[in-house]
């Protein structure tokens, strides 16, 4: 299955501890419809009350803006070759599915006008609820996404005839008209690390941590999906807690996800994948 998927839509395919390597992602599954799943089976995710969390009544009862997620309401939007079942949020009583990523949302503006400082609440199937808070640089980082669109602000100075090094072909016969368009892997690692400009990515990562599942990676980290006998990645997003995942999918939308929902998107199991938290190098 690793080789469909490379050739799919979401995969960087590229090695995350060699600094030479292009990071690449091929999108040509086409969203095709989005519809509300909220009553559909709930995530195997361990409930939330298996683990340690803040005072939620203290930090509701503050003043920080929040943004909630309701594992138990869905949408599933379908792409040509697979759907992805993500987690709705909550915004001062507003529901939304995705955010735009490439272009401003208007919509999602207009909600997040006073959203400069804010808290991520997960509230499971079972009524458990846990608050989580990102750093500034998240905060500020996702904020941008949603008001002006990486689109309008991330550095991609490829040439479109450049020959891509793992596919032999010129970068717009690889991804066609979505060349300059920031993937999965860009969107996390501007998340995280405040990269913005695409020559950076490859220099700016030291090392790879591997571990068991996703339950080991810490809160807001960057984490890899690798390919089983290589460095390959095939997808990446930042884990926001308890297997809740932020990610853009593909040169597309974003996305609230659990993580074993992303398993299911790109049909992967527990012997064809590794899991990696990346860390950035020291200065």
């Amino acid at each position: 299955m690793i080789n469909s998927i490379k050739q799919s839509f979401c995969s960087c395919w590229s090695s995350c501890s060699d600094s030479n390597s292009d990071y690449a992602l091929v999108n040509t599954r086409a969203k095709v419809s989005e519809h509300d799943s909220s009553q559909e089976a709930v995530s195997k995710t361990r409930p939330i009350s298996s683990f340690r969390c803040r005072n939620v009544s203290k930090i509701e009862k503050q003043n920080t803006s929040i943004i909630s997620l309701d594992l138990s309401q869905k949408s599933t939007t379908q792409f040509e070759e697979a759907q992805l079942i993500s987690v709705n949020f909550h915004i001062d009583g507003k529901t939304f599915t995705s955010i735009n990523g490439n272009l401003r949302d208007e919509e999602l503006s207009e909600n997040t006008k006073k959203l400069h400082e804010f808290s991520i609440k997960i509230l499971d199937c079972e009524g458990n609820r846990c608050i989580h808070e990102p750093d500034k640089i998240f905060q500020k980082n996702l904020m941008r996404c949603i008001n002006e669109g990486m689109v309008s602000f991330y550095k991609i100075s490829v040439s479109p005839d450049k020959i891509h090094t793992l596919y032999k072909k010129t970068y717009r016969e690889v991804f066609g008209d979505d060349f300059n368009i920031p993937t999965c892997m860009e969107f996390a690692r501007y998340i995280k690390y405040d990269i913005d400009d695409r020559d950076r990515i490859d220099s700016h990562i030291q090392s790879c941590k591997l571990i068991d599942s996703i339950q080991d990676a810490p809160e807001f980290s960057d984490v890899a999906i690798l390919a089983i006998k290589s460095t390959d990645i095939i997808h990446e997003f930042i884990h926001i807690a308890h297997g809740i995942c932020l990610n853009k999918i593909g040169t597309g939308s974003i996305y609230f996800a659990q993580f074993n929902q992303l398993l299911e998107f790109y049909d992967l199991c527990s012997n064809n994948y590794r899991l990696v938290v990346l860390r950035e190098k020291l200065s």
